[in-house]
C-alpha cells in the first residue's frame, strides 16, 4: 500500500506542474507499465550539436528535436503535447526564439508564436497513430535572435482511444543541448583557489599554505577550444627564489587541455627567468585549441615574521582563434595576490583574543558537517581562523585529533595531554614541535594501506597528490596507526611525535640539576636536527636560533616551562646552508652551541 501510495503522489506532482486542468475521465498512469495506450521516446534521428553555432550564422528555420510516439495494441488519437524550451545550467539566457512549428512528414500539425519571455507551449492537434506502429514529430524553430542555449522538452503528450478515452503521458524527453555564441563577447577569466574575500592570504606563524589559478573561457559565451595560444607567468615578489616554496607544474583542465594532448597539437615552452615562472604554449593548428589551462600550486610553510609578506603576480596573454572568429584577437590579462603574515593566540578561532568554548564548537560544527575544514575558514586576519587550532604538526588547519585536544583544553587547561602545547599563547613564541619531541617509527604498506609502527602519541602522513599538499593526521593505538593513502603510488613523509607532558618530562626522580644545553643531533644537519635542554626549576625560557651575523631566524622556545629534560625539533629547510647559533636563555643563564645546516 506504500509503494503504490508513493508511486501515485509521484505522478500527481508531475500532472499539477504540467499546467493542466484535468477533465473528468482522464487518467495517468506509469510510462513503464504493460499495455500501455502509446509510448514516447527521442528520436534517434533527432538533431544533434556538436559544437555551438555563432549568431550570425543560425539558419531562418532550425530543427531542434524530434520524438517517435509509438501505439501499443490498440489505435491511438494524439490531441495535443506540451513543448518549452530552457537553457544549461552556465549559460545566462536563452535567445529570443520568435515561433515554433510541429510537424509530421510534409504535414503542419500546428504552429506558437513565442512572445519575449515566453519559453512553453502547448499544441492541439488530431494524429492517429495505428496499433503497433509510430510516427515521427518534428520541431523547428524560427526567427532566432542573439546568443544563448536552448534544451528543447516534451513535457507531456495526451490522447485517447478505444483502451481509454483520455490518456495522458507525463514524459520528460530532452533533445540535445544547443548554443549560440556572440564571438565579440568570447573571453578568458582567471580563477584563483582558495577563494577569499580580498586579495591577500593572511597566513600565521609555520602555518601551510597554497594558492593555485587556472584561467579558461568563460562558460556564458563558450567557443569551446578559442584559446589558440597563450604564455603565463608566475612571478615572486619579496622573497629569495623560487626554492623557497615548493611550485607545482602546471596541471590540465580536461581531455582537450591535457599536457599529452596539447603537446601532441602544438608546442610548449617553459622557462624561470629572473624569479619568475614562464610556460608559453602555441598550436600547430588554428581550429584546435584549448579550452583553459592551470598555473601551478605555490605552496609552503610560513617563516616570515609577523607583518612581512610576499606577493605573487599573475600575468596571462591569449590569441583567441577559431574558424568562427573574423580575425584572432590577442588579449591579455593580471592578477596579484599578497601573502602577508600575521600572529595569532593559539586556539582563539574565533579572533576574539581568548580560548573559550566557543572556539572549539566553531571547528567541530564544521568538521561535523562537511568531515573537513575549508579553506574558507582559514586564511583570514580577522574574525575566524580555522588555523589557530594547528597544534601538533605543520598545517593549515587543525586534524580531527587535534579538535579533540582544544575539547580537552576548554574542559581542563591542566590536563596533562595539552598543557605544553601553547594553547592561549602567541603562536610566534610557542612554535609547533615546542611542546612535542619527534619519535622513532617504521612503516609497512599493503596496497593503499600505511600502518606505521611508533612509541608516540600521533603521527602525520603527508605528501603531493595531484600537486596539491595531502595529509593525514592519526593517534597512535597500542604502538600502531593505520592510515589509507589516497593513490597507493603517491611519495609519502612520515613524522610520529610524543607529548612532553606524558613521556619526556622527567620525574621528580631524576630532574635535573642544572640548567644545560645540549649539541644538537644531527650535526651537520639536513634539514631537520633534534635540540635537547634540561632546566633544574620552573623558568621562562628562551632557546633561538641565530645566523652567523647575529640575526634571528627561529624562535624554538618563549614560554613559561616547568622543571624538566626538553627536546625540541628545528627545521632548516627554508634557510641556506651554513654556520647557525643556538642559544638557551634560562632566568641569568645563557648557553650558545653552533650547529652546520649542510644541504
Amino acid at each position: 500500500m506504500k509503494k503504490f501510495t508513493v508511486s501515485f503522489m509521484f505522478f500527481v506532482v508531475l500532472f499539477l506542474l504540467s499546467g493542466f486542468s484535468c477533465k473528468a475521465g482522464a487518467q495517468i498512469l506509469p510510462p513503464s507499465t504493460n499495455g500501455e495506450l502509446f509510448t514516447v521516446s527521442l528520436s534517434p534521428d533527432s538533431p544533434w550539436q556538436e559544437r555551438p553555432g555563432v549568431v550570425d550564422q543560425i539558419p531562418d528555420d532550425l530543427k531542434i528535436m524530434e520524438i517517435v510516439i509509438t501505439a501499443g495494441s490498440n489505435d491511438v488519437d494524439i490531441n495535443s503535447l506540451i513543448f518549452s524550451v530552457s537553457q544549461q545550467y552556465f549559460y545566462d539566457n536563452i535567445p529570443r526564439i520568435t515561433q515554433v512549428n510541429l510537424g509530421y512528414q510534409s504535414v503542419m500539425l500546428g504552429s506558437a508564436l513565442l512572445p519575449e519571455g515566453i519559453h512553453s507551449c502547448q499544441f492541439y492537434f488530431n494524429l492517429t497513430i495505428p496499433a503497433n506502429s509510430s510516427k515521427t514529430l518534428s520541431f523547428n524553430l524560427l526567427g532566432i535572435k542573439g546568443d544563448g542555449s536552448i534544451l528543447p522538452r516534451v513535457s507531456e503528450v495526451r490522447g485517447g482511444g478505444k483502451a481509454m478515452e483520455n490518456y495522458v503521458y507525463p514524459v520528460d524527453t530532452y533533445g540535445s543541448f544547443f548554443s549560440f555564441v556572440d564571438p565579440n563577447k568570447t573571453h578568458v577569466e582567471l580563477i584563483f583557489e582558495p577563494r577569499t574575500k580580498s586579495d591577500t592570504l593572511y597566513i600565521l606563524p609555520e602555518q601551510l599554505f597554497w594558492t593555485s589559478g587556472y584561467f579558461q573561457l568563460a562558460p556564458d559565451n563558450l567557443l569551446p577550444q578559442a584559446i589558440n595560444s597563450f604564455r603565463m607567468q608566475v612571478g615572486l615578489w619579496n622573497c629569495i627564489s623560487f626554492n623557497q616554496f615548493h611550485f607545482t607544474s602546471p596541471r590540465t583542465m580536461d581531455s582537450l587541455s591535457d599536457y599529452d594532448y596539447l603537446s601532441k597539437n602544438g608546442r610548449f615552452a617553459e622557462s624561470y627567468p629572473n624569479n619568475n615562472y614562464s610556460l608559453s604554449w602555441f598550436s600547430n593548428d588554428p581550429e584546435n585549441g584549448t579550452s583553459g589551462y592551470r598555473f601551478g600550486e605555490i605552496c609552503g610553510f610560513n617563516n616570515l615574521r609577523p607583518e612581512e609578506s610576499v606577493l605573487i603576480t599573475y600575468y596571462l596573454e591569449t590569441i583567441l582563434y577559431t574558424p568562427q572568429f573574423s580575425e584572432p584577437t590577442t588579449k591579455s590579462y593580471g592578477h596579484w595576490l599578497a601573502l602577508k603574515s600575521i600572529d595569532g593566540i593559539r586556539g582563539d578561532i574565533d579572533g576574539n583574543g581568548t580560548v573559550s568554548e566557543e572556539d572549539v564548537v566553531i571547528l567541530e560544527d564544521e568538521y561535523n558537517r562537511a568531515g573537513i575544514l575549508s579553506s574558507e575558514l582559514t586564511f583570514s586576519s580577522e574574525g575566524v581562523n580555522a588555523g589557530r587550532g594547528v597544534l601538533l604538526f605543520k598545517s593549515s588547519v587543525p586534524s580531527f585529533l587535534e579538535i579533540w585536544l582544544l575539547r580537552v583544553f576548554i574542559n581542563n587547561p591542566d590536563n596533562i595531554l595539552v598543557r605544553n602545547l601553547g594553547i592561549g599563547k602567541l603562536m610566534s613564541e610557542h612554535p609547533i614541535g615546542s611542546g612535542t619531541v619527534v619519535v622513532p617509527n617504521s612503516t609497512e604498506v599493503s596496497g593503499d594501506e600505511l600502518t606505521i609502527t611508533t612509541q608516540g602519541f600521533a603521527v602525520n602522513v603527508s605528501g603531493l597528490l595531484n600537486g596539491r599538499y595531502w595529509s593525514k593526521v592519526v593517534q597512535v593505538i597500542n604502538g600502531q596507526a593505520v592510515v589509507q593513502l589516497p593513490d597507493a603510488n603517491m611519495k609519502y613523509q612520515v613524522e610520529a611525535i610524543d607529548l612532553f607532558s606524558v613521556s619526556d618530562i622527567s620525574t621528580t626522580e631524576n630532574l635535573p640539576t642544572n640548567f644545560n644545553l645540549d649539541q644538537n643531533y644531527p650535526n651537520p644537519f639536513n634539514p631537520t636536527t633534534a635540540i635537547s635542554y634540561s632546566i633544574p626549576e620552573n623558568s621562562f625560557i628562551t632557546l633561538k636560533v641565530y645566523d652567523i651575523l647575529g640575526k634571528e631566524v627561529a624562535t624554538l622556545v618563549n614560554e613559561e616551562k616547568i622543571a624538566g629534560n626538553y627536546q625540541v625539533n628545528f627545521d632548516g629547510s627554508q634557510l641556506a646552508s651554513g654556520a647557525y647559533l643556538c642559544r638557551l636563555t634560562a632566568n641569568n643563564f645563557i648557553q650558545t652551541k653552533k650547529m652546520v645546516l649542510m644541504k
